[in-house]
């Protein structure tokens, strides 16, 4: 007989691995020189995180809400962590509003095959924690 893992499970092993490696890539940058900015990153981290966390939560109260949100999730997160590792693009007001200002021309001269890839194996990813989550 297959054993169901248990909601609360599911939610605590998402969240570790979306934290260990979303929300830690967007602080992989912060200058660390004295206790006092390593505590102050070490909380902001742990505010994002139980943010993460928390809409997590909600995602995965519902089947049929993760499975459709949380693939999305993962793609954008993916193609966020790829701007932050490769050019040091951060999501913000700023970013957005740039984005939204230009041209096609624009977009695809920042698209790359890695780009792509990356996002389509985040894609892939996610589509497999919501088939788990289904099940």
């Amino acid at each position: 007989m297959k054993r169901k893992l248990p909601l609360w499970l599911f939610w605590i092993i998402v969240c570790i691995i979306y934290c260990a490696s979303v929300v830690a890539i967007e602080f992989s940058d912060q200058p660390i020189g004295s206790s006092y900015s390593l505590m102050r990153t070490g909380m902001l981290y742990g505010l994002v995180s139980m943010a993460a966390c928390a809409l997590l939560a909600v995602i995965c109260a519902w089947r049929v809400v993760f499975a459709i949100v949380f693939p999305l999730l993962s793609a954008f997160s993916g193609a966020m962590c790829f701007l932050a590792l490769t050019i040091g693009s951060r999501l913000s007001e700023t970013s957005l509003e740039i984005a939204l200002e230009n041209d096609a021309e624009m977009w695809f001269s920042v698209i790359s095959p890695l780009m792509m890839l990356t996002i389509a194996a985040s894609l892939a990813l996610g589509i497999f924690v919501a088939w788990v989550r289904w099940q």
